[in-house]
């Protein structure tokens, strides 16, 4: 059972750390997309920050 959580927390630091860089180069190339202007962008990926440690 002990081990079956040690194995489950390592699955969740590495899903997280490998899954923050993917999915913060992934909404970068997105938020590209969709907003043509840089300062919308920047505007948003604030906001997202934002949101991101209310969650935290």
């Amino acid at each position: 059972m002990e081990n079956a959580i040690v194995r489950t927390n390592e699955k969740i630091v590495w899903y997280s750390k490998e899954d923050k860089i993917m999915s913060f180069h992934f909404v970068v190339n997105y938020t590209k997309k969709i907003f043509q202007s840089s300062r919308d962008m920047f505007r948003f990926v604030l906001g997202l920050i934002d949101v991101g440690f209310k969650i935290m």
